[in-house]
C-alpha cells in the first residue's frame, strides 16, 4: 500500500461474508477467499505483528 508514504500491510479486505461456514484452520492458516480477497491466516498475522518495530492501528 502507498498511503502515507507506503509499507502497509492489509490484513484482510472483504465484506465479511466470504468468512462465513470456514473452519477453524481456515482461520489460523489463511484462504484465498475470490479473486480479489485473502485472509493471511492468524499463525501469519501474528508473525508479522510480534516484532517491537511494528505499529498497529
Amino acid at each position: 500500500m502507498t498511503t502515507d508514504g507506503g509499507g502497509w500491510t492489509l490484513m484482510s479486505s472483504a465484506n465479511g461474508n466470504e468468512m462465513a461456514n470456514r473452519s477453524y484452520a481456515d482461520y489460523v492458516t489463511g484462504v484465498r477467499l475470490a479473486e480479489h480477497y485473502t485472509w493471511l491466516g492468524l499463525d501469519l498475522i501474528n508473525g508479522m505483528t510480534t516484532y517491537e518495530d511494528t505499529r498497529h492501528f
